[in-house]
């Protein structure tokens, strides 16, 4: 199942595929990128780990034991300020239990909304050696949730209280508002995540260092 053409990335979120896919298109690259879970009948691999790239590295090694085929991992956290560093490893599920709200809620009030966001991938290659990306940006968190449409690993979809509304589109994007910009990353444009994303970056050099790997075959 494998090819120099495909990336395998280890998701069962179709908007993280989507997105990946278009930076790989915005490259020209012609890298098809598809889901792991998907195709191979495997587990998931847990989100245990010290940091978002111990996770990210431990999971491409567990992945690759069961399907041999060279793939990519990704974990991404919020690290805030002033609430001891938290949601960090725990942001999925903080966000699924409490939701943006939750967490503007936390800091009412406060004049410190100072926080991070730390995109961590791995690639693992034939021969079992992980190739780590992260990536890291700074910003504050927003008084309310702001977002305009746009794709879904970008915004939320749809509208609150319809059928098509999807809470956890675009994951803290909606009070995350990057430093440099008046906008969070969920009233931007999918082209403006190229310059103020966290997981762009690392998807662009992924795709740079594929096509240099294919280029020495």
């Amino acid at each position: 199942m494998n090819n120099s053409k495909t990336i395998w990335f280890a998701t069962s979120n179709e908007a993280k595929i989507q997105q990946f896919q278009y930076v790989c298109d915005k490259l020209n690259s012609g890298f098809v990128v598809k889901s792991v879970y998907k195709n191979f009948n495997i587990p998931k691999y847990e989100e245990n780990g010290i940091s978002a790239l111990d996770i990210a590295v431990k999971g491409a090694v567990f992945l690759f034991e069961k399907i041999k085929v060279p793939l990519v991992t990704e974990d991404s956290i919020l690290i805030v300020q002033n609430l001891n560093n938290e949601p960090g490893l725990f942001s999925n599920k903080y966000l699924k239990e409490k939701g943006r709200t939750g967490l503007i809620d936390e800091l009412r009030g406060t004049e410190n909304r100072a926080a991070k966001i730390i995109s961590a991938a791995a690639f693992i290659d034939e021969n079992k050696i992980v190739y780590p990306f992260i990536t890291s940006i700074l910003g504050n968190i927003s008084e309310n949730e702001r977002w305009n449409p746009g794709p879904g690993w970008v915004t939320p979809n749809g509208k609150k209280d319809s059928d098509d509304y999807n809470h956890f589109g675009g994951g803290f994007n909606a009070i995350f508002q990057p430093f440099g910009s008046i906008l969070t990353l969920a009233e931007m444009t999918a082209d403006d995540h190229f310059i103020y994303g966290y997981r762009e970056p690392n998807f662009i050099e992924i795709i740079k260092f594929l096509a240099m790997k294919n280029e020495k075959r």
